[in-house]
């Protein structure tokens, strides 16, 4: 069997409640197109930019992802004046395997990272008991923060009415990629559903 990257990339301008049902947590995200392509990374960024451009025309974009040094390049190329996060859920993963089942030591080192401050995060983790226990693992995550801290204090450069929720509107911004990956994982299984196929990535 031939395994070869494929692309996904994902244009949305907001988030929105699915249901109004009290204590909901579902959201869909709104005025989405999804990009889907084999063809090599560049190939593939110059499509995203032109969807892009053909698509939104507004004055703040935001691009969000895990800090992969292709994309990064192709931000830089593309979308020069977008602002980057570095992706909470991939951030969260890569503490995670730090900490292993330390749940007290993961809710304290996250807690730095959900205030977007990344200076603190580093201070937080050069004085974490595990450091000696998992040396690899410490490394590993120093290195991931350092490297990234900027896309981990952008988080403050996003203007407060993009953060912040209005009554029981979500913002329009999220610095994680839940919703992102889940209308991935949606489309993907309809469109294998209609080919008659299975989303399951050991029968498709």
């Amino acid at each position: 069997m031939r395994h070869f990257p494929v692309p996904l990339g994902l244009h949305y301008t907001g988030r929105a409640r699915r249901y109004q049902a009290r204590g909901s947590t579902s959201l869909r995200l709104i005025g989405k197109h999804l990009c889907i392509s084999t063809a090599p990374l560049a190939q593939f960024g110059a499509a995203f930019g032109r969807l892009a451009q053909r698509l939104f025309r507004h004055a703040f974009h935001l691009l969000l992802s895990q800090g992969d040094q292709g994309l990064q390049q192709l931000r830089q190329r593309l979308f020069p004046q977008a602002h980057w996060l570095l992706d909470r859920w991939h951030l969260t993963q890569a503490l995670r395997a730090f900490t292993g089942p330390d749940q007290a030591e993961f809710q304290r080192l996250l807690q730095p990272l959900r205030q977007a401050d990344a200076q603190a995060a580093l201070e937080a983790l050069a004085q974490s008991p595990l450091r000696h226990l998992r040396p690899k693992e410490f490394q590993t995550l120093w290195g991931y923060l350092q490297n990234y801290r900027h896309g981990i204090d952008a988080w403050h450069q996003i203007p407060a009415t993009l953060r912040r929720r209005r009554g029981r509107t979500p913002p329009p911004v999220k610095s994680g990629s839940g919703a992102v990956e889940k209308n991935i994982e949606v489309h993907i299984n309809r469109r294998f559903k209609r080919q008659g196929r299975s989303g399951h990535p050991l029968r498709a």
